[in-house]
């Protein structure tokens, strides 16, 4: 697949939303639902502004959060099309974090975020603290991947950074679909109840860290070398931790033999790094 026929660009546009719900899915992980009339077509500041669209599964944007130490608040501007940033960093620091919307409900007017509970992060600790009524300043996806439908089956890999994406796949899944998903989490109480649409062939294995560290578990690596892949030509698609992200992308490499074109592998995040050390500690999209 070459990088020009698989990306669609959208336009970025920075959207005012409103948390309506706060719900915990797992221990592991808390689901914020926004809505607000900024999803749909609205003008702003003379521009007329389009609505809300995310064509892919693994599509990210960007969400915009407070300086924790003084609550105050910075944005970039909005350009035509595109955010406009300021050449030097303002006094009130412009704090964003990338995330996979979990799903959008355009009849609804509402976008759903999982946000990976954990110490230290400032979007998770945004998340922790989240009320109905709590504004968020979000912004694209400012493109999507096409992946293509003419192979025979997908290979999903992801830890809990990419299980937003990894439901999101399921719940979307088209008729026909084949897909053997491997998830790894921190403990057993973490698995969610994904349920694929009829007729498709998707199968979830999920695997538990419990006390392995994080960031250091060899058990997505090892639960993918286990999985029985159908017959035909199929795509790999990894989000994870960067090491386990480089190791699973090694093995659908070196022993399933998937070719780079049909791989896309992503870390999420990086073990060991702080957040002042990486721009999107919280949920990035380095590629792996």
């Amino acid at each position: 697949m070459s990088a020009a026929s698989d990306l669609v660009m959208l336009p970025i546009v920075m959207r005012h939303l409103e948390v309506r719900r706060v719900e915990d899915v797992t221990p592991g992980m808390r689901r914020i639902v926004l809505g607000g009339p900024q999803l749909a077509a609205f003008e702003a500041d003379g521009r007329q502004l389009t609505a809300f669209r995310s064509d892919a599964f693994d599509d990210h944007l960007k969400i915009f959060l407070p300086d924790p130490a003084t609550g105050g608040l910075s944005l970039p501007g909005q350009g035509d099309g595109r955010l406009e940033w300021p050449g030097q960093q303002p006094a009130v620091p412009i704090l964003h974090r990338d995330y996979t919307p979990r799903r959008f409900d355009a009849a609804a007017g509402e976008l759903t975020l999982d946000f990976v509970r954990h110490e230290g992060g400032i979007a998770s600790e945004w998340a922790e603290h989240a009320r109905p009524g709590d504004g968020l300043h979000v912004a694209g996806p400012k493109a999507s991947y096409v992946y293509p439908t003419d192979l025979d089956w997908f290979l999903l890999a992801a830890d809990e950074t990419g299980l937003p994406a990894v439901g999101r796949f399921v719940e979307e899944a088209r008729p026909g679909t084949v897909a053997r998903i491997v998830v790894e989490v921190a403990d057993e109480a973490d698995r969610q109840e994904l349920t694929p649409p009829p007729f498709t062939d998707i199968t979830i294995t999920w695997v538990a860290r419990g006390s392995s560290p994080v960031g250091d578990s060899p058990l997505l690596a090892e639960a993918v070398a286990a999985a029985e892949l159908p017959p035909g030509n199929g795509f790999a698609w990894i989000a994870a931790e960067h090491g386990a992200a480089q190791r699973v992308r090694r093995h659908v490499r070196d022993v399933r033999a998937i070719p780079a074109e049909h791989t896309r592998a992503k870390a999420y995040w990086r073990a060991g790094l702080r957040q002042d050390q990486a721009e999107h500690a919280d949920h990035s999209h380095t590629p792996a």
